[in-house]
Formats: structure tokens, sequence, C-alpha cells
């Protein structure tokens, strides 16, 4: 009888090197693979900025390396819950997975730029334009696309840089010309980025990397960007005959706007047809031999022992981090600290990891979304916790003594509040859940905050809801 109990990862060494097509395959989840990339609870969420991503492309697209990568083996016996890599929903352990310690986000911006899969939370695409110049010191143009910023970011970026978002007058061009029929329904970025002959607003002929790194002859990868190029020329001048008959109120009212819009489109029209065959031959032979070197790199992949988890509650001294968030301090790259906020969800999640779904859960109110991130939203759910706690002592007790309020929650200081108060973080999950005294304080905040064009009620629009400070609506809670 074959044995199908999967091997150690690290049965030989406690350092492989791994190529990075398969790790893809363990990160999404490929059918058949023979590990899967998740996430211990402990972990924190994507953070990375647009142009991180485009750093680390234009760095694997120059075959320079991107440094190693850490992981933790799950037994599969413990069923400890665990969130595959991208996604946001938790699962039970299995007995092939591979918990990320150090690389998330590194693994999420080369998911985006290898398979297209992207973040579930933070939908991301990256682009390459074989038509435009690279900027400062990229070796090729790459622009990125956010849910934030669908059309894209302003082209004065340049390498190592924080891109810019685009001028009021773009995104409204922009907007005019991929607006949905029902105009109360927003544009679905994922949508938006799969429609044919879609390209980045500040792009002369660009092609999703995605499917450039699919291609693995420049036959095929030529075929592909005249298929782009085509698509583009007959979306432009379908849009331009558009433009040419516009309706009774557009002519009385957006005249100016419409003729402005229709030379943006001439312009745009005229530099997609100045590209030569030989302009995008050079650019196809340059992107295949940078491709032909993602496909083929490889990074180590360092082995981190369960047992750094021990003790997770501790507390540092006065003038130190906790034991956990010295060890993603020093395992992270560049000595990337866990921010306080970071820190509390991380902790809360590893011990309790039905947290992570009820916050997410609580996320997908678009009220809240205005409002809250992940981190912070728990932040002021602690307080609130503490402040409950306190006050059922003073009423019946004094179990909770000693706990006091603190508007800036530093990692020894909570580290100390767990250690001290070992079931405070059950009382934190009573509270936010389903009819907890959290989630039901801030729907009734939100409730009389908020605008309901059903009743007619005075309030804020949901749009409106970002400016509200939160050190404000904890008051209010």
């Amino acid at each position: 009888m074959i044995d199908q109990t999967p091997r150690s990862f690290f049965e030989k060494s406690p350092i492989r090197a791994v190529a990075l097509p398969q790790w893809m395959d363990w990160s999404s989840g490929k059918e058949g693979a023979e590990y899967a990339i998740v996430l211990p609870m402990i972990q924190r969420g994507a953070v990375w900025a647009p142009h991180k991503l485009m750093d680390l492309w234009d760095t694997l697209l120059r075959d320079m390396p991107i440094g190693a990568f850490m992981v933790s083996e799950q037994t599969g016996e413990s069923k400890q819950k665990v969130i595959p890599t991208g996604q946001a929903a938790t699962r039970e352990t299995k007995a092939n997975d591979l918990g990320l310690i150090d690389g998330q986000q590194r693994t999420l911006a080369m998911m985006v730029g290898w398979t297209g899969l992207m973040h579930v939370l933070r939908p991301v695409a990256l682009w390459v334009d074989l038509a435009q110049k690279p900027q400062g010191e990229y070796r090729f143009r790459l622009i990125a696309t956010t849910r934030s910023q669908p059309f894209g970011y302003e082209r004065a970026s340049a390498g190592g840089q924080a891109v810019s978002k685009l001028a009021r007058h773009k995104l409204r061009q922009a907007n005019h010309l991929w607006r949905q029929k029902d105009q109360s329904t927003p544009i679905d970025p994922e949508v938006l980025w799969q429609t044919e002959g879609f390209m980045p607003w500040e792009s002369t002929l660009a092609v999703p990397l995605p499917k450039v790194m699919a291609c693995q002859e420049e036959a095929a990868l030529l075929a592909l960007v005249a298929a782009h190029k085509k698509a583009k020329v007959d979306w432009l001048v379908a849009k331009l005959a558009d433009i040419d008959k516009p309706s009774v109120d557009e002519r009385g009212q957006e005249l100016n706007f419409l003729n402005a819009l229709r030379e943006q489109l001439v312009r745009r029209l005229k530099d997609i047809e100045a590209v030569t065959e030989d302009d995008v031959y050079r650019q196809v032979r340059a992107l295949m031999a940078a491709r032909h070197k993602v496909a083929t790199s490889q990074f180590p992949v360092i082995q981190v022992r369960e047992a750094h988890f021990a003790n997770i509650e501790a507390a540092a001294g006065d003038n130190g981090d906790p034991p956990l968030a010295i060890l993603f301090k020093r395992v992270g790259s560049a000595g990337v600290s866990l921010s306080d906020a970071d820190y509390v969800y991380a902790v809360i999640k590893h011990m309790e990891p039905d947290v992570h779904d009820m916050v997410e859960g609580l996320l997908k109110d678009p009220r809240i979304q205005a409002i809250y991130t992940a981190t912070s939203l728990v932040m002021t759910a602690v307080r609130m916790t503490v402040l409950l706690m306190r006050q059922a002592s003073q009423d019946g007790g004094n179990a909770n003594a000693g706990l006091n309020d603190m508007a800036k929650l530093d990692k020894a200081a909570f580290a100390r509040l767990v250690r001290n108060h070992p079931e405070f973080v059950k009382k934190f999950k009573k509270h936010i859940e389903k009819e907890g005294a959290f989630q039901t304080g801030l729907s009734g905040v939100l409730d009389a905050l908020a605008y309901e064009p059903e009743t007619f009620a005075v309030g804020l629009p949901k749009h409106a809801l970002s400016l509200v400070q939160i050190p404000l609506l904890e008051t209010l809670l």
C-alpha cells in the first residue's frame, strides 16, 4: 500500500529553494497542488500600496532577487483556522498547508501579475504598456489600477515613488466613457478591467500583465498585442461616434466638456495608430526574455517553528515590544514592525479565530466600511470591551478592577491586558458578534447618522460617512 501522507516540506533541510511558478500554484489553490499557502490568523491583511506592486514586478522582470520567504508547517491535526492566500473567509488547516509567516505582501503582488488573481478585499490589476517608455528606474512601463482608482494613476510616477491619483477632469472623462446605463450603480472595477477595449487612462497600448506572463512564445504575445490594439481602436472609434451625436441635454449643458473629451480621444487614437510593428516587436522580444527569467526564478523558503508562537500574550518590559511583535519585526522584510493596531488584531484572531469572520461580516455594511478598516474597527471594539468590563466590575464586584480605558493602546499595554485579564478576548468576541453590545451600539449610532432615502430622514449620505472622525464615533458609542 502506498503511503498517502504528505511529506514534510522541510524533510531534508530547514531551507528550500522554490520556483516562482510552483509557489504560484500553491498560493492560488491550484487543484492537485502538492502544498497550499495559507495565512495563520496571526497575519495582518494586504497592505502594499500600488507602487510597491510595480516595484516588485520590475525587480522580477530584471531577474533580481526578491528575498527569502518564511513558512510554518501545519499538521492538520489541531484544526486551527487559517485564511487561504488572497481570500477573506477562513477554513480549517489541512495536512499540506504551509503557514506564510513572512512574504504575504510579495506573494499577493506576484499573484496579481502572474495569475491575475486578486485579493478579494483589495482588488488590483497590473498592466504593461508596449508603446510608452518606462519611467524612472523601471525596465518596462508598468501601470496599476485599484478599486479606489479603477482607471489608474497619473503618468507622473517614477520607480520607488508613490503614484498620484488622476486629476479630477480626467476622472470625469473616464467615468463619462465607462459609466453604467443605471447611473446609480457604481462601476465594478473587476468587471471593468475585463471589458474588451479597456486600458488604464494614462496608457497607449497597455496589456494585462498576467496575459503577458501566460504567453510562452513570441508569436502568442504578438497576437495578443495585435488583438488589444484592434479592440482599443474599435472602442475609440465607437465612442467618438457616440460623442458626435450628443443628447439634447448634453448639447445644452455639456458642450465644452464633450468637445474636450472628443479632442482627448482623437489624440489617443492617433497615438495608438502611430505605434509601428517594429516598435511592438522590440518590446515583445524584451518582454519574452524577461518573462523567461521570471518563470525560471527561485527564492529560498525558510522554516519557522511553531514554538516561536508560544506565550503569545506575554508582555515585554516597559521599553520593549511583546515577544510576538519582536518575532514579526525580526523576520519581516526590512525589519518593518507591526503597528499597535495590527498587533492587537493579530493576537485576538490567533486566540479567537472566529473574530476574523465577524469583523469581515461587519465591514460588509457600506456605512461601516466608509469609516473603518478592519484594524481600526477592532481598536474601537477593544475600547468598548474595556469600558463594559470596567462597568460590570463597578456594578457587581472587583474582578476587573484596574482596567483603564486608553485612547492609544500600544502593544505592551495590550499584552499586559490579556495576561492580567485572560477572559478579555472571549468577552471581546461576545460583544462584536450579532446582537452583541458593540454591534448593536454601532448600528444604532450609524442609523442616527446615516441618510436613508427610503425614509427621507436627515443624515449623512454614505459617501460622506468617511468624514466622520473615529474619536467622535467612539465618544457617541
